[in-house]
């Protein structure tokens, strides 16, 4: 029996509840995985995968996303027939949602550079303190009788690795802390009748504090989260004052939500069906895109900083692409930020 290919991180199932019925998706590209063109039509069969990480790592990951999988289907049943879950299946589609707020390779690439410059800094001011190194070395396994000479040599040497299994514990840590929050959340569906079907993403939930979308009965919301169930199916859930309930979108909401989507996320952005105004904006943002990084390189050489910004304000106004692209999103410095209960 052929053994069970692992290691994924954007999921297939979620993923093919968008696709066609004979699996096709239409991507369109911001980043350089999939495919090269945004109007370009491919399978879902392709899945992330973290090149730094041990085969043993990716086994761990893989089955916190099946456990986690497993038990939401009957969460997507319930939300598929425009009803809202109640109790432990609403806790169990929570983890689902927390587990597409931590799973990205990007954010855990950013955690594991986070965390081996900390560990590089560690490194150079225990080695620079004879003191500290004396009371460090044998906690690290070095000489603690070391001379100065032999501590510069270890300097040199030592080179700190970033364990995969405790990045992916920390990001689990988190998906579980963050499930009672959208658990308290008011949760309601969108329907969407219009023309235009919802579009998903590599990271297909976002959030917006303070926004004004002109959600129904949600005057204002501190913050709503948004997560894509299907091409003609939204799930909000949103902190704050409203009502719990099943809506019918608009076609403004449709569209803005879509381009909201497309802006605030960091990888691709897939839809059952061609949207030619999609492309555009994703032509477009790559144009943008390497406009800004050869303006960027070319001040580099002349020592200016700072100079981007300005080159790119006549895109950044209309979309905000730019500084959606570049800002850099700390996961648990987003969850500190939210309301305790």
């Amino acid at each position: 029996m052929q053994k069970k290919n692992k290691n994924h991180f954007v999921a297939a199932s979620y993923l093919s509840r968008f696709a066609e019925i004979d699996g096709k998706l239409c991507v369109y590209r911001k980043g350089d995985c999939f495919y090269s063109k945004p109007s370009q039509v491919g399978f879902v069969k392709r899945l992330y995968t973290v090149d730094w990480m041990k085969d043993e790592d990716k086994n761990v990951i893989e089955d916190w996303i099946m456990d986690i999988e497993s038990n939401a289907q009957l969460g997507f049943q319930i939300l598929d027939g425009l009803k809202l879950p109640r109790r432990k299946v609403r806790e169990n589609f929570a983890r689902y949602i927390g587990l597409y707020l931590f799973r990205s390779p990007d954010r855990m690439a950013m955690m594991i550079e986070m965390t081996e410059t900390v560990l590089d800094q560690f490194k150079k001011t225990v080695l620079s303190q004879e003191d500290m190194y004396r009371k460090a070395g044998k906690v690290l396994g070095l000489d603690p009788y070391a001379d100065r000479e032999e501590i510069d040599k270890i300097n040199d040497q030592i080179k700190p690795v970033v364990n995969g299994k405790y990045i992916l514990n920390f990001f689990e840590s988190m998906g579980k802390r963050f499930c009672s929050f959208l658990y308290n959340m008011k949760w309601m569906l969108l329907v969407n009748e219009t023309q235009t079907p919802f579009v998903t993403a590599d990271n297909p939930l976002f959030r917006i504090r303070r926004a004004d979308v002109g959600l129904p009965n949600f005057p204002n919301p501190l913050l709503f989260m948004i997560f894509p169930l299907s091409p003609s199916l939204l799930l909000v859930l949103v902190s704050g004052e409203g009502d719990e309930g099943v809506y019918r979108a608009s076609s403004d909401i449709v569209k803005k939500i879509n381009k909201e989507m497309f802006i605030r996320n960091y990888g691709n952005v897939y839809s059952n069906k061609f949207n030619e105004k999609m492309q555009k904006l994703s032509l477009k943002y790559r144009e943008v895109q390497e406009k800004c990084t050869l303006t960027t390189s070319k001040n580099a050489v002349h020592g200016e900083e700072n100079v981007v910004v300005g080159e790119c304000d006549h895109f950044n106004g209309s979309y905000k692409f730019f500084s959606e692209k570049n800002r850099i999103v700390n996961c648990a410095l987003d969850i500190f930020s939210l309301p305790h209960y």
